[in-house]
């Protein structure tokens, strides 16, 4: 079993979408669980930045509630199941994150939020756990990061995903692996009969085209663009693992 570790309700997909296609084609189990998750407060009070956000998802009361469901038919696409905490999105969580400088910066101390899901991620019954090498800083993904590599500290076998689209934008992972300061080895995974269907599961994200727009290049084009300059005639996506061992 293959548990993939997403931040988010999108960030697996758009990042592993292909992997997560061709184990099922290959009758290998995966599933999804998506950490932050969780529906704010309906009487709690929005930062301006949280209030911009909403507006860019389609103005919903609650766009978690509609994030969730994007997720799910994108996973059903991809015949994987998922599971969804429901831990608090960094721009709910904590007032510190009031920015985009913030959100994709240097996180707030949050020892025992992170203790905690050390402690769920480890009695997950998957026999591989992948997660966010964060790409882009952001700080959700930044804590899953960091709870990946201490259960392979303690003899977890994990690996780490290319956060995407952070990772087309930069043109690699370069600038995030070299500020590690620890070795990390890669595997690339051709995907390109299940490139189709991953298309087709990032495209249930529609709340969220707009924001992952850059540049004038939408969501779908920048993946691509990306997947396909490693190997010629191809798309694939890439892992990156603690040590020689390889578990995918």
């Amino acid at each position: 079993m293959v548990v993939c570790l997403s931040p988010h309700p999108d960030d697996a997909v758009l990042s592993c979408g292909g992997l997560l296609a061709m184990l099922r084609d290959q009758g290998r189990p995966a599933s999804v669980v998506t950490v932050f998750a969780g529906s704010p407060p309906p009487d709690g009070d929005l930062s301006p930045f949280a209030l911009l956000l909403h507006h860019s998802w389609g103005g919903l009361p609650d766009p978690m509630v509609h994030r969730r469901a994007e997720d799910t038919r994108a996973l059903e696409v991809l015949g994987c199941p998922g599971l969804w905490w429901d831990y608090l999105d960094a721009i709910y969580r904590h007032p510190a994150y009031n920015s985009l400088e913030s959100l994709f910066g240097t996180p707030v101390e949050e020892i025992a939020l992170e203790e905690e899901l050390y402690g769920r991620c480890a009695a997950l019954p998957g026999q591989v756990l992948l997660f966010p090498l964060a790409v882009g800083h952001h700080v959700d993904h930044q804590m899953l990061f960091r709870v990946g590599w201490a259960l392979g500290q303690a003899g977890r076998q994990v690996g780490f995903y290319e956060d995407q689209p952070y990772v087309a934008w930069e043109g690699g992972p370069q600038p995030r692996l070299a500020g590690l300061g620890r070795p990390l080895y890669p595997q690339v995974l051709e995907i390109t009969p299940h490139w189709p269907t991953k298309v087709t599961a990032v495209s249930c994200y529609s709340s969220q085209f707009a924001e992952l727009t850059r540049d004038g290049v939408s969501l779908l084009e920048a993946l691509e663009r990306y997947a396909s300059v490693q190997l010629a005639g191809a798309y694939v996506e890439r892992l990156w693992w603690p040590g020689e061992g390889r578990w995918i």
